[in-house]
């Protein structure tokens, strides 16, 4: 393996990373307007707060896949033909998901129907399971070839640890979405945002303590990098921002509980890069041929040309989601 082959599996990481922390809010909030007890001027307002930045925050989730899959071209070729008609519907949601959300300006629209705001969270909680559930395949691991090829069966992906790991990227983005609209609560009762926040929480608690026990039994070879004491730094790190959350929303440091929140993923997803290294596809079992960094990078030459495109593009991505973070933090009128 070459110091490019691991820069683009770790640029990988952080695209996905940005993805979740970022679209993450997106899906929260949609998720969490499927909840009870939200006025009309409530949804108004918390459609109106990711709004402005829906659309750039889908650009990592597309990024990341395009780089991996441009950089690694198996891994392309054997996650196409395991997740075809999953990966189609994910793209379907999307689009839905944009249209329902219409052109950004929601907040303002007085004759809005709450059925497109139901829609656009039934889409959100469907734009954040099947990713998670196409993870928890991965992480298993796929019925792979001697050549590395998909060997399994359509719709094989239905498997009950990849279930609950789509299930729980679904409430870590809703926690993530809960931690944004308290910080844009406004003149929105400090309790209920803080209360939306701890619901989150106890479910993400309960969701990835079934994930964690169920990983045990359906990838155990997930565990095995914790020999080494600088692979506990992700999980302590995760477990520590986790147990600090509902203290710093009680305490009202809600800019402190979405930082936190944010670490969670970013944790997870360096949790879930030590796991599978050096492999980016597990065969399942042990058996067939595991897709690993080096025998599935494209040539020096391709992934020099590639790094100069991403390095281009992340900085002006970065720095419109910087922008619209700042231009509207402040709290939703």
């Amino acid at each position: 393996m070459t110091d490019l082959q691991l820069t683009w599996f770790l640029l990988v990481g952080v695209l996905f990373v940005g993805h979740s922390i970022l679209d993450g809010i997106d899906c929260g909030v949609g998720t969490l307007l499927l909840g009870p007890g939200r006025s009309e001027e409530e949804r108004r307002r918390a459609l109106g707060s990711i709004g402005p930045a829906t659309f750039g925050n889908e650009f990592w989730l597309v990024a990341g896949a395009a780089a991996l899959f441009t950089a690694f071209p198996p891994v392309r070729t054997t996650v196409l033909a395991a997740f075809a008609p999953l990966l189609a519907a994910f793209v379907v949601v999307l689009v839905l998901r944009a249209a329902a959300l219409g052109s950004g300006r929601a907040s303002e629209d007085a004759e809005r129907p709450k059925s497109r705001d139901v829609a656009f969270g039934v889409l959100s909680v469907l734009a954040a399971f099947f990713p998670g559930l196409i993870l928890g395949n991965v992480l298993r691991g796929l019925p792979l070839d001697a050549q590395g090829g998909y060997a399994g069966s359509p719709g094989g992906f239905l498997n009950p640890f990849a279930l609950v790991l789509g299930l729980d990227v679904v409430v870590l983005f809703a926690l993530q979405g809960a931690c944004w609209l308290n910080l844009r609560a406004g003149s929105e009762p400090g309790e209920r945002s803080q209360d939306r926040v701890l619901k989150a929480w106890v479910a993400v608690v309960a969701v990835h303590g079934v994930a964690g026990v169920l990983s045990l039994w359906a990838a155990p070879h997930l565990w095995k990098p914790y020999h080494h004491p600088l692979t506990w730094i992700a999980p302590v790190v995760m477990l520590v921002s986790l147990v600090a959350l509902p203290f710093l929303v009680k305490g009202g440091l809600a800019r402190e509980a979405l930082l936190a929140s944010s670490t969670v993923l970013a944790a997870l997803w360096a949790i879930v890069g030590q796991g599978l290294y050096p492999r980016l596809i597990p065969a399942l079992g042990e058996v067939g041929h595991s897709l690993t960094i080096a025998n599935s990078a494209a040539t020096p030459t391709v992934l020099t040309s590639l790094l100069l495109i991403l390095i281009a593009a992340l900085t002006l991505v970065a720095g419109y989601s910087v922008f619209v973070f700042v231009r509207f933090r402040r709290p939703a009128s």
